[in-house]
């Protein structure tokens, strides 16, 4: 029952993603009568459940040759494969080998539904195990360790799409933190109640339905019989940002806005205002964008519980536009993003507690 929503009947497209608009001609370079992903219930960094339509010519052939297709419509499990390069957005990936493919039953009719898992990485190469249902449920096919290999890397999708701007964050967030194991969702929504809109993408970053608590000091919490995991959520106009882990978790999103120095002096502190000199000077930024980073991570370090006065420092730099910072065994990233929907460039931290 991959194509109804809860208790529900039908397609359900749950993340806000049109394929033609957001992914065909852009991510996703598939044309023609292989543009078969729908719609998407679930995208994740590491999975995703998506919907591939029915649409498309059936005349494989020439008019001369018989048009049974002995194996199953081809542009299916086509679309099936290039559905999890939402999962990944900032590099491109193609396959390059599978351990078993499965055929199920040929009479499935459509729309199909394709759930895809990240098992293992391996450097450049990522293995996905794949099954993809008829919409009556049953098994089509079964793709077991499908190997996905990077052919193209440092992809830049600004403005993003909101959807895919969480699989993208939580993805570099790991590389740069190889000890992390942080999730990340990040919506889009004009809902005036931010309770809502944060436990609605707290809940998409952990994956599962779950009731958020909060503390009298407004922290969101999950039940402790969620494996311990920390939440932390914030926002920026209609955008919303969440993380979960292990250990101390802390986000914040701050629009950049132009203060004169002397407001950047007060806001900081002179400590503060000197790293936002180095990070000024490292990545070529101008004073605003650079404080507004390290506004953010302050931010992060409070909603971790760290001391307020706790010395930050500057860590690197990359050329795609993360700056990495620390507080003592906090280890903060940052970096500067613009997403459709919104009109201001946004700093975004993301705070993770090293052991």
């Amino acid at each position: 029952p991959l194509q109804g929503g809860e208790g529900g009947d039908g397609p359900c497209h749950n993340v806000d993603i049109d394929p033609k608009r957001d992914l065909y001609g852009g991510l996703l370079f598939q044309s023609g009568r292989f543009q078969r992903v729908g719609g998407y219930r679930r995208l994740m960094a590491t999975e995703c459940v998506a919907e591939i339509t029915s649409e498309g010519t059936t005349d494989w052939f020439g008019r001369y040759l018989p048009n049974k297709l002995v194996l199953g419509d081809p542009a299916i499990l086509d679309a099936a494969i290039h559905a999890i390069q939402a999962c990944i957005p900032h590099e491109i990936i193609l396959p390059v080998g599978i351990d078993q493919l499965l055929s199920g039953a040929r009479s499935t009719s459509g729309p199909w539904y394709v759930a895809a898992k990240e098992r293992s990485r391996n450097g450049d190469t990522f293995i996905y195990d794949v099954e993809v249902t008829g919409s009556n449920g049953a098994m089509y096919k079964r793709l077991t360790g499908l190997q996905l290999r990077v052919i193209e890397k440092g992809m830049s999708c600004a403005p993003w799409v909101p959807p895919l701007l969480g699989p993208y964050i939580e993805r570099r967030v790991r590389e740069l933190i190889p000890q992390s194991e942080v999730h990340v969702a990040v919506g889009l929504s004009a809902d005036a109640d931010r309770t809502l809109r944060s436990d609605r993408t707290i809940q998409q970053a952990l994956g599962k339905t779950v009731p958020v608590v909060r503390r009298p000091d407004g922290k969101p919490e999950v039940p402790v019989m969620n494996g311990g995991l920390s939440v932390s959520a914030a926002h920026a106009g209609p955008l919303t940002l969440a993380v979960s882990g292990v250990g101390p978790i802390g986000c914040d999103l701050e629009p950049v806005v132009a203060r004169p120095i002397e407001i950047w002096k007060d806001l900081l502190g002179q400590e503060r205002f000197h790293l936002m000199e180095v990070i000024a000077k490292e990545t070529g930024e101008d004073y605003d964008t650079a404080a507004t980073r390290v506004w953010a991570a302050s931010e992060c370090l409070k909603k971790a519980g760290a001391m307020a006065n706790m010395p930050l420092v500057f860590l690197s730099s990359t050329a795609d536009g993360w700056v990495q910072l620390a507080g003592g065994a906090q280890m903060i990233t940052t970096y500067m993003t613009s997403t459709r929907g919104t009109e201001k460039t946004l700093a975004m931290g993301v705070l993770y507690g090293l052991a």
